[in-house]
């Protein structure tokens, strides 16, 4: 069995092709395009930037961390919440329950 396997997959092509989405990954990384944030400037982020302002919990500072947040808390109980607080501070970005 293993041996018609081999013939029926290039493992090279698939290699490559992991290899070119691992390069993709790390040059779009390089430019900058995802939303960094760093403890310190968690800490200086005012509470209104926060779903939950007592515990600090999914800062939704930027749409990019507002995406984030509803990505993470997909699922889990307190979604509702997230996604009232995103369609209030950016109504452009199509958060659904």
């Amino acid at each position: 069995m293993p041996q018609t396997l081999n013939r029926q997959c290039n493992f090279g092509q698939i290699r490559r092709a992991f290899l070119d989405r691992k390069y993709c990954w790390k040059t779009e990384k390089a430019e900058g395009k995802m939303a960094k944030l760093t403890s310190a400037e968690r800490k200086e982020l005012p509470k209104g930037d926060f779903v939950y302002p007592k515990t600090r919990r999914y800062p939704i500072e930027d749409a990019a961390h507002a995406r984030d947040a509803l990505a993470r808390s997909s699922g889990k109980p307190e979604h509702a919440k997230v996604v009232a607080a995103v369609k209030r501070k950016f109504p452009e970005i199509d958060a659904q329950k």
